[in-house]
């Protein structure tokens, strides 16, 4: 802040690191198991639209949107029987100021591990709720909050 002053009394032009920086998403991984469709968000700022860039190379993504409105990009990803433990494919976003790419990992799980549940996901990192897994550093406290059930 200081800094700023110094350069402002100076008359140099003073931009903010937030302004200028270029598209990108928060925590861009997902877990999931193969063989199992599932729907995946992260939330993605400074970004006016998300389109594939590459394809997984262990799996198949579908229907891959972004809401501009809510800056969140969803899509399904369906894990090949087999699966490598992990797969990736690349967005490309586009913002005002500029283009970025952004690599989205998948942690595949085998179905002979924890065969009954879909693995779950990093402490404060990630939510997972009726086959939606949300991945955001901001809401993740109170998603996992609203998640948490009682049934048997």
């Amino acid at each position: 802040m200081v800094l700023g002053f110094a350069l402002l009394a100076l008359g140099a032009p003073v931009t903010s690191a937030a302004a200028a920086a270029a598209p990108e998403c928060d925590t861009p991984e997902t877990w999931d198991r193969p063989g199992v469709e599932r729907r995946h968000e992260i939330d993605c700022r400074r970004a006016w639209t998300v389109e594939p860039a590459s394809t997984p190379a262990y799996g198949t993504v579908s229907g891959l949107v972004y809401d501009a409105d809510t800056q969140v990009a969803s899509w399904r990803y369906r894990a090949n029987d087999g699966a490598a433990a992990d797969d990736a494919f690349t967005i490309r976003l586009e913002g005002p100021n500029g283009t970025a790419t952004q690599r989205v990992a998948i942690h595949v799980t085998p179905g002979s591990q924890n065969a009954r549940t879909a693995p779950p996901p990093p402490p404060s990192r990630s939510t997972s709720t009726a086959g939606t897994t949300r991945t955001t550093a901001s809401r993740s406290t109170a998603a996992a909050r609203a998640s948490t059930s009682t049934a048997p």
